[in-house]
């Protein structure tokens, strides 16, 4: 917690809304640290979202970097 406020990069995370291991206070606490992070949600999944939803952590992911990629 206390090296987060030294990462300069843009970070994305993906999380569950259910039984999530990243729960809302988390992202807010996370944010609050962290002011490149971005929190996405995928709506009716859990911790384990990669596997419930693979096409939607990949659209998030894929918009992330288009965005970093873009001039």
């Amino acid at each position: 917690w206390r090296t987060l406020p030294k990462v300069v990069c843009p970070v994305r995370i993906v999380a569950g809304t259910r039984g999530s291991t990243f729960p809302p206070i988390l992202a807010r606490l996370t944010r609050g640290r962290l002011s490149q992070a971005h929190v996405d949600r995928i709506p009716g999944t859990s911790h384990f979202l990669p596997m419930e939803r693979p096409d939607a952590v990949a659209a998030a992911l894929g918009a992330f970097l288009e965005r970093l990629a873009a001039p």
